[in-house]
């Protein structure tokens, strides 16, 4: 699972220096949508095929204002996708106290983000 959120977090990292570019060069004209489809590819397998389709932009050149929109609503949705609900952790945390009663030692956050993810 760690190989999985690194892979996400790369692809909103690259989606993020696309639209920083994008923002910066907001009067060159259109934009092919060539380079945020090559990193959307890279979440093949990691996200369901609907969500994949989701991210799909129909046109292969977009202004920067329409380009931004979906760069910055993908970005949004894997940041989201990638948080755990709150009411998970919660009962993770509560399980771990009820069963051991013990202080969460260094290595408790991340076992607990690995219990939340199952």
């Amino acid at each position: 699972m760690g190989h999985d959120s690194h892979r996400v977090r790369s692809v909103i990292a690259a989606l993020k220096r696309i639209r920083d570019h994008v923002a910066q060069h907001e009067d060159n004209g259109d934009w092919d949508t060539e380079p945020y489809h090559r990193w959307i590819g890279m979440l093949t397998g990691l996200l369901t095929a609907d969500d994949l389709e989701r991210m799909k932009i129909e046109e292969s050149w977009l202004t920067s204002g329409e380009y931004l929109m979906n760069i910055d609503a993908c970005i949004a949705f894997l940041e989201c996708e990638g948080t755990p609900p709150r009411h998970r952790i919660d009962e993770v945390i509560d399980a771990d106290f009820t069963e051991g009663g013990k202080t969460p030692t260094p290595g408790f956050w991340p076992t607990l983000m690995n219990k939340v993810r199952q």
